[in-house]
């Protein structure tokens, strides 16, 4: 039996903890050891986002057992003294096996001193408010990022692609699929996918009008690509001038921009249709297979059919197991 704790800090959103307790819920169907959830709350009671009632926890921190997993829920909005005594909480945090940090909760506990040294999967709206007020923090626009025994989650429903990442590593791929699939998920997301971060609305610097309407031109001719000359035409600007640009504001050159742009969009095709390798290929820009298939390994560490494969055997299996299951 999993020991999981849900700390809930004044202003958390009341849907996550909710997902990552039902998802919880759901551990033994799918194969993976039990887990025993544990609503915590710093202090007596805290108020929800939403406002409504109080909630209280199951325990009083103080009297919490260590966790395998204590996940952290909170909001941006609270004062340093209404987050509640520093000493229990640093306590459990030190305690836990593992911690993970969900959405508005980094503020929470930066505001306790902690999570320095750390790179965090901010959620992208509060990034930038929250970088000026931590600026010797590191940022990172993934829905997720583990760094040692800390997990850092963006928010939302990233909680749920981060609990199977976190279900994967303690219980084994095949169980988390499992869960994924009773969720009605092909798989969770990976840790390297980005959160959907409209262009210039991160916790970088306002993206060149320029810029952002060169990627929605990108955008709008995934199955044809342009070239990078033609693109420039297009925009107005000189290629050299494009490509500065683009070094400024995204760090890549228009090319290589473009290139992962195709590759993502291949790779939520792969993975939610059973549309042939070859049609997502050519959906993609790539005009030939093997041109898709280097390039695909040489982003993402395997072809396109080992990926499909990888997921067929995963549904497989958990075929095989809930059939035996009734």
């Amino acid at each position: 039996m999993l020991r999981v704790g849900l700390l809930l800090l004044p202003g958390f959103a009341v849907a996550e903890p909710a997902l990552a307790r039902s998802l919880l819920a759901d551990c033994d169907q799918a194969g993976a050891a039990p887990v025993a959830p544990v609503t915590l709350c710093l202090g007596d009671a805290v108020l929800p986002r939403e406002g409504g009632d109080l909630v209280r926890g199951d325990l009083s921190l103080g009297d919490a057992p260590p966790f395998d997993l204590l996940i952290v829920f909170g909001g941006e909005a609270t004062g340093r003294t209404g987050d509640g005594p520093r000493g229990p909480l640093v306590q459990a945090l030190t305690a836990a096996a593992e911690v993970m940090v969900v959405g508005g909760a980094h503020y929470g506990l930066a505001r306790h001193g902690l999570l320095g040294g750390l790179t965090l999967a901010l959620p992208w709206h509060a990034a930038q408010r929250y970088l000026a007020q931590n600026p010797d923090h590191r940022y990172t626009d993934r829905i997720f990022v583990r760094t040692g025994k800390w997990w850092s989650v963006s928010g939302g429903v990233a909680v749920v692609d981060a609990l199977l990442a976190w279900l994967a590593v303690r219980n084994g791929t095949e169980a988390a699929n499992a869960l994924a699939a009773r969720w009605m998920l092909p798989r969770g997301r990976a840790s390297e996918e980005r959160q959907p971060v409209p262009l210039g609305a991160g916790a970088g610097p306002a993206v060149d009008p320029k810029v952002a309407r060169t990627v929605a031109l990108m955008e709008a001719n995934l199955e044809e690509p342009l070239t990078t000359d033609q693109i420039a035409e297009r925009i107005g600007v000189s290629r050299r001038q494009l490509e500065r640009l683009f070094k400024r504001y995204l760090e890549a050159v228009p090319s290589q921009y473009y290139l992962e742009l195709r590759l993502q969009r291949a790779r939520q095709l792969l993975r939610a249709t059973k549309q042939s390798i070859v049609q997502i290929g050519l959906a993609c820009g790539f005009a030939s297979g093997p041109h898709f298939s280097s390039a695909y390994r040489n982003r993402f560490g395997m072809t396109p059919r080992e990926d499909r494969l990888k997921g067929d055997t995963d549904a497989a299996q958990t075929g095989v197991a809930e059939r035996g299951d009734e």
